[in-house]
């Protein structure tokens, strides 16, 4: 387990802060997490860092706004969300951590020229 001073905690929970804010109404700070755990842990552990992230902030905006989800639209995307996942994982299952922050680096360029990710 890694060993973090005490500005990398703080920046740790300023990333942490970055994904809540993303996800409420601020997607311009979506990339910053991303970016942040990668520089301070090897890039598949904190690729594993910020999805947990995300998915206790899915977690709690579903049980926030449950009754005004559209479960319709909600079931459709569900086979598109698990591919993505079932990909993500065997990535990260046959990529070294070099490759995977390559991955991460790449994919924060696309996002800030407002390009898809390659």
């Amino acid at each position: 387990m890694p060993t973090f001073t005490g500005p990398e905690w703080l920046l740790l929970a300023v990333a942490a802060f970055a994904v809540g804010a993303a996800k409420s109404g601020m997607p311009a700070l979506g990339p910053i997490p991303a970016a942040i755990f990668a520089s301070f842990q090897p890039a598949r552990a904190s690729t594993g860092a910020v999805l947990g992230l995300l998915l206790v902030g899915d977690l709690i905006a579903v049980r926030m706004y449950h009754a005004h989800a559209d479960w319709k639209i909600l079931r459709r995307l569900l086979p598109s969300v698990l591919v993505g996942i079932l990909a993500g994982v065997v990535v990260l299952w046959a990529a070294n951590d070099e490759v995977v922050r390559r991955i991460i680096g790449a994919t924060l360029l696309a996002a800030h020229s407002g390009g898809s990710p390659p």
